[in-house]
């Protein structure tokens, strides 16, 4: 009798009650929480480190090096199937040679910003021409070959058997003796006109 009763207090102690029940379950949780949380900080500790050993050990890209800016000019020297003769001029540009200017080509040269003077060399027929341009950086000049006379209406006319010659730009300053000159034209017209030599070469 007495065992029976030792045993069955024995029983009543193993098994906990509804509370301690609660109790347990509450524990049980607080620890998976714990748990969890303590995992988390560890795995933000790892990558903010890792993030940190990035940043250190980071090279910076590379800088991207500035475009450089243009230092000098293009200039096209035109001449258009309309100019005839037999004569090839020479172009110099500060006393140098650049080409010779054949029928219904184009010649093309760079050059520094600032003053330059244009010549074609003294001919025993035609006689000799000297320009003068200032250029700017960067921009890209258009000089027509074509004729020249001091009548405004003998100007014209020789300009109509040019093709129009001489009568479609800006006269560059300068003298000579030869009855031909040198003239500014836009970069619209200047772009026609070369597009028509190349097109007509064979």
């Amino acid at each position: 009798m007495t065992a029976l009763a030792i045993a069955s207090r024995t029983n009543r102690m193993a098994q906990p009650g509804i509370a301690g029940h609660a109790v347990m379950q509450i524990s049980r949780a607080l620890c998976f929480g714990l748990f969890l949380g303590l995992s988390i900080s560890l795995l933000a500790a790892d990558a903010q480190g890792a993030s940190g050993r990035d940043k250190i050990t980071a090279k910076p890209p590379p800088a991207v090096p500035a475009a450089p800016k243009p230092s000098g000019a293009t200039i096209y020297f035109i001449r258009g199937p309309g100019i005839k003769g037999f004569w090839v001029p020479e172009v110099l540009i500060d006393d140098q040679k650049i080409g010779d200017l054949l029928p219904a080509t184009v010649l093309t040269v760079s050059r520094p910003a600032g003053h330059h003077t244009i010549d074609l060399p003294n001919h025993i027929i035609s006689g000799s021409v000297h320009s003068e341009i200032d250029l700017t950086a960067g921009q890209t000049y258009y000089l027509e070959f074509g004729p020249y006379q001091d009548a405004p209406g003998m100007q014209l006319i020789q300009a109509l058997l040019a093709g129009g010659a001489g009568a479609r730009g800006t006269l560059l300053p300068g003298s000579g003796l030869a009855n031909v000159r040198f003239y500014l034209v836009d970069a619209e017209l200047g772009r026609e006109l070369i597009a028509k030599i190349k097109n007509a070469a064979p």
